[in-house]
This record gives structure tokens, C-alpha cells and sequence, in this order.
């Protein structure tokens, strides 16, 4: 699947994006005309939809042998309308992190090019992208559709839009930051799941790194320090980790288990 351009020119729609889900849960089997139906679009259509599909973690496959992942079903048995705020962030989490791929505008965008309160536009966004490839982008002009892809999806109420992560400002300007805390099993989820990958090989992390390692939560949630101090300290009440106040703000894991054992903890309990 490609990293750049992978919708076709399809916005991320949570309305047409759940239906597709819906179906691949009760037939991995179902053809593209099949999951096209269910969606109210056309097989090319479905094919655009495919790649939100792998990109936002909930699944994978072509015509006649989708699957979902661990999440996806998850999801199709507990938010099948992919309305909850928890959702949201996770799409959103697979959305800017590496795991078997990446969407290459959306994990440089967090990961290097936003700060908490900064202001961007497309074109800075773009600019950046294009100067930070390892190698000279054969296609701009994808990567000018997924600038415009980005910052719509966040803005638009059937994308990502409630998350308030991306803000219109003035004069087509954006204003990126974290509004609300997510809930802390889904915290927790992005915490351990960037650890268990990244970081494996140690059970500790400075509080800085946490703040500032891509696909860590300061990064994915765009979040100031205070907040990602406030919601590890939740996690510490909870039992998941241990914070020590001193000069190297150690954060221990205590909870070294599948981090799927955490999102499925938290949609049984919605």
C-alpha cells in the first residue's frame, strides 16, 4: 500500500468508513461490489476507502479477503458507528504512527513538524514534507492532495473534526493542540504500544522522552508537557506505571502485556 496518496482523492468519512467495517465483520469474504453496496459507493470508491482502512489500524485486504485487525474488530463489536471520542483517538494514534506502513504526511506532520500551539498552513506543511523525504518526491502533487486531506479530515465533523486537535484559525491558518485529555486506557494503549515497539529492550523512560519521542503520546496528542504529566500520573493511579520526581523523571512500566488487553478493557466497558 502506498505511503502517499492512498485515498484515491476520498476524504476520511467515519459514516461510510463504518460500513465498510460492518461489512468486512460479517463477511471477509464480501467482494468490493458487496462492500461497495453496504457503503452506498462504487467498487472504485471502496478501492480509496481500502486504504483508510489499513491506515487508520482497523484493517486490511482486497476483494474477496478482508480482514480486520485486533482493533477493527474491537470496534465493529463495540462502536460499529465509529462515533466514540476513544475511536477517534485511535484512528487517529495508527494514523500518525508506523506499524506495518505509514501515511507519510500525517506521521511527519505530528512526529516532526507540529508543536502544541503552533500555527501552520497547507503550504508550510507541504514545504516541509517535500524537504524532509529522504528522497525528492516523484509525485508533489499526492502530496499536496494529502495536505489538503490532512488538515480537511481534522477540521470535518464526519472525519476527525471532534477531536478539536486541529483548529481553523485566521486567514487559512490552523492552530494544532490537545483540548480534552483522551480517557486513560487509551492513553495508556498509545503509551505501551509505542514502547512495546520502539522501546522494548527498557522497562524506563525519562518524562522528556515521553513529551518528545515520535509516536510517543506528546507527539501523537500534541499535548504540553502538564498534560502528559497529569494523564501518566492517572496511569500511576491506575497501577501501569511509576513516576519518580527527581532530576531524570524516570517513568517505569508496570504493565508489560499486550496493549490490545487495554483498548478491549476499555470499549467492554463503554
Amino acid at each position: 500500500m502506498r505511503d502517499i496518496d492512498f485515498s484515491r482523492k476520498f476524504s476520511l468519512d467515519r459514516l461510510r468508513l463504518s460500513r465498510m467495517v460492518s461489512c468486512i465483520f460479517r463477511k471477509p469474504s464480501a467482494s468490493d461490489l458487496e462492500v461497495g453496496s453496504e457503503m452506498g459507493v462504487n467498487p472504485y470508491m471502496v478501492t480509496g476507502f481500502r486504504g483508510w482502512l489499513r491506515k487508520t489500524g482497523l484493517g486490511g485486504g482486497i476483494s474477496g479477503a478482508y480482514a480486520l485487525s485486533p482493533f477493527g474488530k474491537l470496534v465493529a463489536t463495540y462502536d460499529p458507528e465509529l462515533n466514540h471520542s476513544g475511536t477517534l483517538w485511535l484512528l487517529h494514534y495508527h494514523l500518525v504512527s508506523e506499524h506495518a506502513e505509514r501515511a507519510e504526511v500525517w506521521y511527519r506532520a505530528f512526529n516532526e513538524f507540529l508543536t502544541p500551539g503552533v500555527r501552520f498552513d497547507r503550504t508550510a506543511l507541504q514545504v516541509y514534507v517535500e524537504r524532509t523525504l529522504e528522497a525528492t518526491p516523484k509525485n508533489k502533487t499526492g502530496i499536496a492532495k494529502d495536505c489538503n486531506e490532512f488538515i480537511k479530515g481534522y477540521k470535518a465533523p464526519i472525519g476527525l473534526g471532534k477531536l478539536e486537535l486541529v483548529r481553523e484559525g485566521e486567514n487559512d491558518m490552523c492552530e494544532v493542540g490537545l483540548v480534552r485529555l483522551p480517557e486513560p486506557y487509551i492513553f495508556a494503549y498509545v503509551l505501551f504500544d509505542a514502547w512495546q515497539r520502539r522501546f522494548d529492550h527498557t522497562d524506563t523512560l525519562r518524562v522528556t522522552q515521553v513529551c518528545q519521542e515520535p509516536e510517543l503520546p506528546g507527539k501523537v496528542f500534541a499535548a504540553r508537557r502538564d498534560q502528559v504529566v497529569q494523564s501518566l500520573q492517572t496511569l500511576q493511579s491506575m497501577g501501569l506505571v511509576n513516576i519518580v520526581d527527581s532530576q531524570h523523571e524516570p517513568v517505569t512500566r508496570r504493565f508489560r502485556d499486550d496493549p490490545h488487553q487495554l483498548i478491549a478493557t476499555f470499549y467492554a466497558s463503554l
